[in-house]
Parts: structure tokens; sequence; C-alpha cells
């Protein structure tokens, strides 16, 4: 038996956007207003800003020599192409939520995961900052 956190796999994939952009009070302001009403605005900003960084990568891959900088961008852009489901697996689960509480501790959870900093991201960013 498999199982799918629609939390944890938007938070995971959107991370790279949050930290390049240093996009943090998109989510700041979600977790601090944490209902269901707010979250169609904060996807439609999280998704603005996946466009942007998407096409950021593409251009600065093309600037790179660094095998492993190319490697680990192209894997994260490639990951982001797939933001579309999992926004949507994020917003139909929620949606499904009867119980008030359980849509803000929702809501916060893919919050921190989102802005939790891993390697990838922190890497990305090395590789661009190296490559102005």
């Amino acid at each position: 038996m498999s199982y799918n956190d629609n939390v944890k796999d938007a938070g995971d994939t959107i991370r790279v956007v949050i930290h390049l952009e240093q996009a943090y009070d998109v989510l700041d302001e979600l977790a601090s207003n944490p209902r269901i009403d707010t979250l169609s605005d904060t996807l439609a900003k999280l998704s603005r800003l996946t466009t942007k960084v998407i096409n950021d990568l593409k251009n600065k891959i093309r600037e790179m020599n660094d095998k492993e900088c190319i490697r680990i961008i192209e894997s994260a852009r490639d990951k982001l192409q797939w933001w579309f489901r999992r926004q949507d697996e994020l917003y139909n689960y929620v949606r499904s939520l009867q119980d008030e509480k359980k849509i803000r501790a929702e809501l916060k959870r893919f919050a921190a995961y989102a802005l939790a900093p891993d390697h990838t991201s922190i890497r990305i960013a090395e590789c661009i900052e190296q490559y102005g």
C-alpha cells in the first residue's frame, strides 16, 4: 500500500521556488491566515513564481559549464513542471477536509514543508550565485 502525502509533496515541489525567489511572505501569509478561501490566492501567486523560476533556470543553465550544477538544476526544473498537479492534489485534499482545525493544521504544515531549506534548494542557490 502506498501512502500519498499531498501536503508534503506540494511543499517539497515548491520549496526551491520559495528559496530562489525569497517568497517567504507568501507562505507566512498563508500560515498566519490558514483558510481554504486564502489557499486559491496563495496557489496563484506560487504558480506565477513557479513559471518565472522555470524560465530563469532554463536561461541560467545556458550560462553554466559545471555538470553537477546543470544536473541538479535540470532535475529541479523537471520537478517544477509537475507543480500544476501537486497544487491540484493539495487543493482537492484540503477542500475534502470537513474539520476547520484540520484544514488550518494542513495549510500550516504545507507552509512549513515549503519553507524548510533542503540540500537541493541550497545547492541551486550556490550554483546560481557562482554564475552570477
